[in-house]
Parts: C-alpha cells; structure tokens; sequence
C-alpha cells in the first residue's frame, strides 16, 4: 500500500484570508514595501512539479499574505511565524557592489561605525531608506481544515540604518525570538490577537562590518551571516548550511549562532 504524505509549500491560501497587511504595505511596484496581488501563479508553479509517488502538494500561502520569506517557523499551536525582507538593496547592502567603502568598513570597530559610513558614503539615500521595513508575519489556521485562514503583520518597524535582514525566528512558549542585525529581540502578543504587543531586547551589538547578503530557510536563531557578527571568542557552525566550509574557528568576525 502506498502511504500519501503531504508536501506543504509555505511560501507559495487556497482561500479567502482575513489579513492584515501593515500601514506601509504598497501594491505599487514603483513604490517601497510592493507586495504583489493575489494570483494563480503559485498553482501553476505547483502544477509543474514532479512528485514522487506518494506525495502531494498544496498551496498554504501566497501574495498579498505573505511577501519576500527569508525564514519560518512552527510553534506548539501550528501557527506559522515568517520574517519577511523589504530592505535588500533599501539599507541592506552587499560589499561586492560597494567597494569604494572597503577600507572604511574594514575600520568600523561598532555598530555605530557602520551607520557613519552609510551617512558617508549614502549621504542623499539614507533619510529614503526607513521607508523599508523588514516584519515578522503570523499565519493561522483559525478553523482546524488545513488552511491558513488568518494572516497578520506580527510585527515590524525594523527600519533603522542599523537594522539587517530579519533572518531568523524561533517561537518558545509564549514568546517569539527574532534576529536583525544589531539585536536579539523577545517578542510577545498578550492579547492574542496576532500583533506582537512586547518587545524586549535581549541582546545587541552585533552587524559591525556590511558583508555579503546571503540566507536561507535553514535560519532559526542565526543571528549573523558571515561577517556581519560582532566580536565573539568563537564561531559555531552548528546551523551552517552545506556550501560554507566549516568555520568552528577562533577568528572573531565569522559566522556565529545564538
């Protein structure tokens, strides 16, 4: 007998969703924060697949309720909690396409060395950039049926020249644990209605120096991708995907997990 399981695609509703979708939510391409329309796209996609035997696909979410997903995680109640990515090119930066400021971001010693140099070297870009934010988003299946039916913005406003990409959540208990550059925050929705209504940070300083922009779903609490890591004793790869090369050394400025 042939034992079905279910492939679930969480970035690509197959219904009507009661969403949420933030002040600063465009659905103009030319404007910042564009989230594309609802479509049939990711069933097409989904149509293309080849599955093995035994497997099916289906579609939990897509544009408008949800946007740019970098990392995702499940919590004990099946609610699904996704950073999602504005700021890429839009006061998030890749030093390959900057090397004019090499030499400056090899000598920040600080977080706020970093922002110096943007005001520097980004002087007429930078009052532009807060209009991007990255968020954590928040699906629920409210009705028990297998679809998420609830979408909100869990929270946002991680708009300063500081702030990275926000790559990587963690639900415990009651509390939701996010990573952006240069902060470790603990998030907390007390009312329960899908917005987080604490914010505490419980660690900062990191993202020193701007390096390269990769990340992946892999991220749960990586707090730093290559060198955007403050001064640690140690790096641990614990969490590293296959193509970086092992970097459990002592040399400060690499990859670390919180």
């Amino acid at each position: 007998m042939v034992r079905t399981s279910t492939l679930v695609l969480p970035f690509v509703l197959c219904s009507a969703v009661l969403a949420q979708h933030g002040a600063q939510q465009s659905t103009d391409p030319k404007k910042p924060m564009y989230v594309a329309p609802k479509s049939d796209d990711g069933q097409k996609e989904i149509a293309s697949f080849k599955l093995a035997e035994g497997l099916t696909a289906d579609l939990i979410a897509a544009e408008p309720d949800i946007c740019n997903g970098v990392a995702f995680s499940i919590d004990d109640q099946g609610r699904f909690y996704v950073c999602e990515t504005f700021r890429i090119g839009d006061g998030v930066f890749d030093n390959r396409s900057y090397m004019q400021w090499k030499d400056a971001d090899l000598a920040c010693l600080t977080v706020a060395d970093r922002v110096a140099k943007y005001d520097k070297y980004l002087k007429e870009k930078v009052p532009t950039y807060s209009a991007y934010t990255e968020r954590v988003r928040m699906l629920v299946d409210t009705d028990g049926n297998g679809s998420l039916d609830r979408s909100t913005i869990f929270a946002e406003g991680f708009n300063d020249m500081a702030d990275g990409i926000l790559s990587g959540v963690l639900p415990v208990g009651d509390d939701v644990y996010i990573t952006n550059i240069p902060k470790l925050w603990k998030l907390r929705d007390s009312d329960n209605d899908g917005v987080a209504d604490e914010r505490i940070v419980m660690h900062e300083g990191y993202g020193v120096h701007t390096s390269l922009t990769p990340y992946g779903p892999w991220t749960k609490v990586t707090q730093a991708v290559d060198c955007k890591v403050a001064h640690q004793p140690l790096c641990y790869c614990n969490s590293a995907p296959p193509f970086f090369p092992s970097c459990a050394t002592s040399v400060p400025e690499c990859r670390a997990v919180l």
